[in-house]
């Protein structure tokens, strides 16, 4: 026989009038409001990615210089597709230094791409 009782989500209800609150959220924020008395609670979440200080670099290992790869490092270095071609011939490349959470998208343009990278220190997102 079941538990009834653990079949049923358990509702968050008012401390100050006993109504069933409702979830608040967004992108950084977390928190529960009565509908009925407006009390509620709310708190701030930032991805650990967002708060990371560390200085990550990106390093090309591809020689791939096909022309779709040329216009992706053109795009990320921000130069001509001259330049890009000659930092992809000349991998190992340094192609960008920064944030983590503009690595992290740097990081995924290059996977899409196929290309071979690496970036340093060790990148835990």
């Amino acid at each position: 026989m079941k538990d009834e009782a653990s079949e049923t989500p358990e509702k968050d209800i008012c401390e100050k009038c006993g109504a069933e609150m409702y979830d608040i959220q967004t992108s950084y924020t977390l928190g529960m409001k009565c509908p009925n008395c407006g009390w509620g609670w709310v708190t701030q979440y930032n991805e650990p990615i967002v708060e990371d200080r560390n200085k990550y670099r990106v390093i090309l290992d591809s020689k791939d210089s096909s022309l779709v790869n040329v216009k992706l490092v053109a795009s990320i270095v921000n130069c001509n597709y001259l330049r890009a071609k000659r930092i992809i011939d000349n991998s190992p490349s340094e192609i960008f230094s920064g944030k983590a959470v503009d690595v992290r998208e740097i990081r995924d343009r290059l996977v899409q791409a196929g290309m071979a990278f690496r970036i340093e220190p060790d990148f835990p997102y």
